[in-house]
């Protein structure tokens, strides 16, 4: 599965096909699941796991993916592309 993860100002927001599944922030040293409530949209929609097809899976954020993901923001912060 590939994700876009998108900065904000304390959280990042995490895309999968232009819609948003969710969101995580770091609070120190654990990450956690932003409330879907507290998650600014923007020009993003959430994301339809249907999306007229009936053969893909219901996506759901849970700890093992969280951590995957905050695994790979940790990474890219601390190794920056130049």
């Amino acid at each position: 599965m590939t994700l876009t993860i998108l900065p904000e100002e304390d959280y990042y927001k995490i895309i999968y096909f232009g819609g948003i599944i969710g969101a995580i922030r770091n609070l120190g040293n654990d990450w956690e699941l932003v409330p879907e409530e507290d998650i600014l949209p923007g020009d993003l929609p959430p994301f339809d796991y249907q999306h007229g097809r009936q053969d893909w899976p219901e996506l759901h954020l849970n700890t093992l993916e969280i951590n995957q993901i905050a695994g790979e923001i940790e990474n890219h912060l601390s190794h920056p592309a130049n």
